[in-house]
């Protein structure tokens, strides 16, 4: 909503915005920040909000101010919305004194299908396009935003599905609003992304005024991650998002421009899978395929992305057997992919536009790092980013796009750091705090130190691995001698057993026992030794480290940011074309099972089960009656 909003007012120098079920204020915040991004001037925005509860009207004036927002660009009232409109008016004047509130956007997240009064609203002006039923006041938050909207501005609420296909008051007000061309975009998004409540919802942007009469329609409720109980948005699936309202673009499975008629022939009905179908496709079988073998040309085509991207491999991968099955020309599927020259050369080449990417970032960010402002870096490098993938169509963008937002959030908190603490900040090391039992309570104590900036574990991979891969030899022994010392422990009888009590499952004589157990006995003492080393070589190559940290030159501190912010990134951005080639082995591997087996292969291992089970049969004796059913089902299975 932020960056819909956003990119909307983006020529804008001066900017109201409303939220009128505030909340906390956190919707209207994130809108500001967005805004504020694109404007440049914090100052050119005014903020306005509305809340019925006394507690949370209270945290968003709060909220605005620790922002750091100018008190007079701050406006928040104590009231019920739909009842007690904006603007006060006095009283014994209330024509002459009566200012109504227009605004550039209006952002809204309003309780769900919330019971209201409606009674004597047909007069109320807000309310032009119809009355929201006594049951649902979904329509009347929505009727109340778009009155509030100037004719330039724009609004977007999340609402449930229900608003998109529920008749009586709120039909006939979606019909209002439609043929008056006021829905510009319904974004569907995952079910359970709110905390609260599991139930799916939408986002409907609106616009006063516009040049267009379609909807445009977006199905983004397969698009998430799990985090604990609930779906989460990632930063990616916004994207995606933003840039398909923005550019207002259809794109199969995923989003479509609706003309007004079509949605007239639907009686209105704006529910999301008449336009858009997200559904997975049905898997179906080749008949021929499936009885003469062979795998069907028709599912060869449907990867056809990848065989325009990489030539000759098809060709490389499959033989033609007749005009509608082929036959795999190959024995290992994995080996003749990767081996391929044109999938070689992709990934060359691949490799080859980002690694100029690797100098800009290092350039901007560590170069640069007392003047770069990390949330237009980002949005920069993403512009590139796009750039240098839009030649490589079996990398999907917004998955490069994800990996440079997940590194982001590293960069940019160390950045920030830098440019408020100073460059030595990079040299800095802070106390490393553990909770610990002490007299049966909870104490925090200090247990060693950490970079504040820099990891220890990076330094030492860099500057002092030999002294790091003697302790990792070290632990590896240990390990090592703990794995022994669990076999022998397992094979030895229980030490607490009663005397006189067997121990089946040992079948050691006493002699056996005795030198295992001296075996054990030394190898628990050279374990114990081994500790005792690796904790004093942990504790001085911590201290070293710390040493090591504190005495770093500048040309090292750049070494280091660049093994920390770039090297990851880079990596994941690289990845990427190898992915999308193992996912072409995956596909083509499931072709080559989905049809290994012909219909006469199957049968005839029917057939080899059944004189199997005859010829058991055959073998069984039993009375007279056991034998009759046998026989009948021998009969049956085709035998004597």
């Amino acid at each position: 909503m932020a960056d819909i909003v956003a990119h909307h007012l983006r020529s804008q120098d001066t900017i109201r915005i409303y939220d009128p079920t505030s909340g906390s204020g956190s919707l209207l915040i994130t809108i500001g920040d967005a805004v504020k991004r694109r404007m440049g001037d914090a100052d050119g925005i005014a903020y306005y909000a509305q809340e019925l509860n006394q507690s949370t009207y209270n945290l968003t004036r709060m909220n605005l101010v620790m922002r750091g927002i100018k008190p007079s660009n701050i406006t928040v009232r104590n009231g019920d919305t739909l009842e007690e409109d904006w603007p006060y008016f006095d009283d014994s004047d209330p024509s002459g004194t009566y200012d109504p509130l227009y605004v550039d956007a209006v952002v809204s997240n309003p309780p769900y299908s919330q019971r209201w009064e409606p009674e004597g609203k047909e007069n109320d002006i807000r309310f032009a396009y119809g009355v929201a039923p006594r049951s649902k006041a979904d329509y009347a938050f929505l009727l109340h935003d778009l009155y509030h909207l100037k004719p330039s501005g724009i609004m977007c609420i999340v609402l449930p599905h229900g608003v998109l296909f529920r008749g009586g008051e709120e039909g006939a007000i979606r019909r209002s609003l439609i043929e008056n061309d006021k829905i510009a975009a319904i974004i569907g998004l995952p079910a359970n992304i709110f905390f609260g409540t599991g139930i799916p919802t939408i986002i409907m942007v609106l616009r006063q005024k516009r040049d267009e009469s379609d909807v445009l329609i977006v199905d983004a409720s397969k698009d998430f991650e799990k985090v604990g109980k609930n779906n989460q948005l990632r930063s990616s699936d916004i994207r995606r998002i933003v840039d398909t309202v923005t550019a207002r673009r259809t794109i199969e499975g995923y989003s479509r421009l609706v003309g007004k008629d079509e949605i007239r022939a639907n009686d209105y009905n704006l529910n999301i899978p008449r336009y858009v179908d997200s559904s997975e496709l049905t898997e179906t079988w080749d008949l021929y395929a499936s009885m003469f073998g062979g795998i069907p040309v028709q599912e060869i085509d449907a990867l056809s992305k990848y065989w325009e991207a990489l030539p000759g491999l098809r060709e490389a991968l499959f033989t033609a057997n007749n005009g509608h099955c082929a036959r795999m020309a190959c024995e290992d599927v994995a080996d003749a992919i990767q081996g391929n020259e044109a999938v070689e050369g992709y990934v060359a080449r691949y490799h080859a536009e980002f690694s100029g990417l690797r100098r800009q970032l290092v350039a901007t960010l560590i170069g640069n790092w007392q003047r770069v402002d990390a949330p237009s870096a980002e949005a920069a490098v993403a512009d590139e980013v796009f750039k240098l993938v839009e030649p490589f169509t079996l990398v999907d963008k917004y998955d490069a796009y994800q990996a440079l937002d997940d590194a982001w959030g590293v960069i940019a908190a160390d950045l920030e750091m830098l440019q408020t603490e100073g460059f030595d900040a990079a040299r800095k090391v802070d106390p490393e705090y553990v909770i610990k039992k002490k007299s049966g309570k909870d104490v925090e104590v200090q247990d060693g130190w950490k970079g504040h900036i820099l990891p220890f574990s990076l330094v030492q991979d860099a500057l002092l691995s030999v002294e790091a891969e003697q302790l990792r030899d070290l632990q590896d022994e240990m390990s090592h001698l703990n794995g022994e010392c669990e076999s022998l422990q397992e094979e030895l009888p229980c030490e607490d057993a009663e005397e006189g009590d067997a121990d089946d499952s040992c079948d050691l004589a006493e002699e056996e026992i005795a030198a295992k157990r001296n075996e054990l006995a030394a190898l628990q003492k050279k374990l114990k030794s081994l500790k005792k080393d690796a904790k004093a070589q942990e504790s001085a190559l911590e201290e070293k480290t710390r040493e090591t940290i504190e005495a770093l030159t500048d040309e090292q501190v750049y070494e280091l940011l660049e093994s920390k912010w770039v090297e990851p990134l880079m990596d994941d951005l690289n990845a990427l074309p190898q992915v999308s080639i193992e996912g072409l082995i995956k596909k083509v591997n499931a072709l080559e099972e989905k049809y290994k087996d012909t219909y006469a292969d199957v049968a005839e291992q029917i057939s080899e089960a059944e004189r199997e089970l005859d010829a058991m049969l055959g073998q069984l004796v039993g009375d007279e009656f056991d034998m009759l059913g046998i026989a009948e089902l021998r009969k049956l299975l085709g035998g004597e």
